[in-house]
């Protein structure tokens, strides 16, 4: 890949992004180029074999990116028309760079998925983000299988990552316990994330049990007040952790008994462990979603009966299919790496 001169961009340092972007790179061997130092040093420590490189200032310009690279790869959106324009306003009229998007996660909100369609040539997981994207007009000719590779990447890099996870978070529990995992999705525009209606999950938590809630970042961009308010409420309780800033997914997942969530993305990388599932649901994301079937449906002023219910064994079959579905065959990093570089040179040299 280093032939194509590619990087991946997160220039705004996001870090849900970077956690779907630093895997990419390392299987493409190209850097992810971000625009703080600090948070460049963060991430290389976490992700083991990450390279990183940081533009400041008047190094950082549309046009020394379109000068520089011959493919960009960004989570954030960026329609194939509008980057056309502004390639054309920047004096490029070349047919390069390309711009490639990287989903941050697969959920059911289709939505996301309707944005995803305008790009150029997008990154999808399995079968069920291929049909979605068709039906939302995307030929497959632009649509690139990279299948589960975060969870490829976890497995190659486990021991740290794992080292990392019970340092920084699993330690800060005062006592090994059953643990139960909270990962609400973001304020999205149709308000269905359930942290601001989880008081009764929250106060209601038994002593034998750790709570670890993980938030998603976009979540405390877009309601900071609100979350610190929360987070403070909540100190001091020896077997709850509120995470605000923590981009690791898979060490987590791979620790926690149980997985409590709405429609957030980490419900469909929690399938493959066979564990039980709990779904919270608000006035917002009442209607049935697909992931709902790995596991029970409850009304989020009612959370606290999860805690009556968590030997309620799930149907692992149900899980397993549905993560086939999302995600397709299981690969080595060797094979994933080879597979993914050959689909990104044909549709690039296709563009």
């Amino acid at each position: 890949m280093e032939s194509l001169q590619g990087v991946a961009l997160n220039l705004c340092n996001y870090r849900h992004f970077s956690e779907h972007l630093a895997p990419i790179c390392i299987l493409l061997h190209i850097p992810l180029l971000l625009s703080e130092l600090a948070e460049a040093e963060f991430l290389e420590k976490i992700y083991p074999g990450l390279k990183t490189e940081v533009w400041q200032g008047e190094t950082l310009s549309l046009s020394r990116l379109l000068e520089t690279f011959s493919l960009l790869i960004q989570s954030e959106y960026w329609p194939r028309k509008k980057w056309e324009e502004a390639k054309i306003r920047y004096g490029n009229r070349s047919n390069k760079p390309h711009h490639l998007h990287c989903p941050h996660g697969f959920s059911d909100k289709r939505f996301w998925l309707a944005q995803a369609a305008q790009e150029e040539g997008t990154l999808y997981y399995g079968l069920l983000m291929q049909t979605w994207l068709r039906e939302e007009g995307m030929e497959e000719t632009r649509q690139i299988w990279c299948g589960n590779y975060r969870a490829c990447y976890y497995q190659k890099y486990r021991d740290q990552m794992d080292a990392f996870c019970e340092e920084n978070v699993l330690s800060r529990f005062k006592k090994k316990q059953f643990c139960i995992l909270y990962a609400p999705t973001c304020l999205d525009q149709e308000l269905s994330t359930t942290f601001f209606e989880t008081k009764d999950l929250l106060d209601h938590l038994p002593p034998e049990y750790n709570l670890l809630v993980k938030l998603h970042p976009a979540l405390v961009e877009k309601a900071p007040w609100e979350v610190e308010e929360l987070i403070l409420s909540y100190s001091g309780r020896p077997n709850l952790l509120i995470l605000d800033q923590f981009p690791l997914v898979y060490p987590i997942l791979q620790h926690m008994d149980v997985y409590v969530g709405d429609v957030s993305s980490m419900g469909y990388d929690f399938l493959n462990l066979g564990k039980p599932m709990f779904f919270l649901k608000n006035r917002q994301n009442r209607p049935p979603r697909l992931l709902e079937k790995a596991g029970c449906s409850l009304p989020v002023e009612k959370a606290s009966l999860i805690y009556s219910l968590l030997d309620k064994q799930p149907d692992v079959s149900v899980q397993k299919h549905l993560y086939q579905q999302a995600f397709g065959p299981t690969l080595s990093w060797e094979e994933l790496a080879s597979c993914l570089t050959t689909q990104i040179t044909m549709w690039f040299n296709l563009c």
